[in-house]
């Protein structure tokens, strides 16, 4: 939504900035501001941490700052994100942003079943309904990596894929045979549970049902590039006290630990945390997962991860849910 106020201009930057790090509607924003910039405030409005650093927005802001002469203490930001120092920022307190999630999602994951490590498979990954290449990609090189032994959910047909990989599909012909082929896990649960497992805190609710079919989750967290906030992906792992790897911006487990949480670097190679391109990341993670998957004491080892992560659900226990 925009609305051009004579006192005040409000803009949504969900109809703005895309899931897929996109800007939407560039030549809408010069036609309305030519026609009714007259010096108003300016508010900026996020819901669910828009990524304004990786899309462009700073770039196409500055830019119609310099065509408007539009300064910058007349811009605001009601965002979960902060923007750029230079502009000001109100917190966005709303019900949906990613803080109330990730503090949310302990209410359903209080008690979870114990499970047999050796029963289980090595590792799970579930894909959310929004589609990004990199998600797309983290499955087939799972299923690569460790054939027969990996848990995966995703809602896309190879047809879906294809048609979002528009003129470059030609490159991702392996991919598209192998979701094609592929026969993803589906959930013990009614249809209207599964399909309500793939949004927001809807899915932690059914959390219990999927993830102890495997022993390391990799969480695809909402956006692979930001690395400062995090949302019930990370938290129902941290509540059920679940190891896992982490999808997510560059130093986002740096940022984890800081947080006070624990992290599995003495058991396996984290240095994919530091890669700059969630691709880059992915390749290192999974040899990462390898190198564990092929040591002859890796029951042993996912043990001492699962001991780590019950550290992890005593620290969110503690020290998020007692705040609510």
């Amino acid at each position: 939504m925009v609305d051009f106020d004579q006192d005040k201009i409000t803009i949504d930057l969900s109809n703005i900035v895309s899931k897929e790090y996109e800007l939407r509607h560039l030549m809408i924003w010069y036609d309305l501001f030519s026609k009714h910039y007259q010096g108003q405030p300016i508010m900026f409005v996020g819901q669910d941490g828009e990524n304004l650093y990786n899309s462009g927005f700073y770039e196409i802001l500055s830019r119609l700052q310099q065509v408007f002469e539009i300064p910058d203490h007349n811009i605001t930001f009601k965002t979960t994100i902060p923007p750029l120092a230079k502009y000001r920022f109100k917190k966005n307190k709303t019900k949906n942003n990613p803080e109330v999630f990730f503090k949310s999602a302990g209410q359903c994951l209080e008690h979870m079943p114990e499970f047999d490590i050796a029963q289980a498979k090595f590792v799970g990954a579930l894909a959310a309904s929004r589609f990004t290449i990199i998600r797309w990609i983290s499955l087939y090189s799972l299923d690569q990596a460790f054939p027969g032994d990996t848990y995966l959910t995703f809602k896309h047909s190879a047809k879906d894929v294809q048609n979002k990989l528009y003129e470059v599909d030609k490159y991702y012909s392996r991919e598209l045979k192998w979701t094609a082929r592929k026969q993803f896990d589906e959930p013990m649960m009614t249809t209207d549970e599964a399909d309500n497992a793939f949004h927001g805190l809807a899915a932690c609710a059914q959390y219990h049902k999927i993830c102890n079919r495997y022993n390391i989750e990799l969480i695809f967290e909402t956006d692979e590039f930001a690395n400062n906030w995090f949302t019930e992906k990370t938290a129902k792992c941290l509540a059920a006290g679940r190891p896992f790897v982490l999808m997510s911006g560059s130093d986002s487990l740096k940022n984890l630990r800081i947080q006070g949480y624990k992290t599995f670097g003495n058991i396996i190679d984290e240095t994919y945390d530091h890669a700059v391109t969630p691709t880059l990341r992915l390749k290192h993670m999974v040899q990462s997962l390898t190198q564990l998957y092929n040591d002859s004491n890796r029951n042993n080892l996912i043990q001492e991860m699962f001991n780590i992560a019950k550290l992890n659900q005593e620290i969110y226990f503690n020290n998020v849910q007692s705040q609510i």
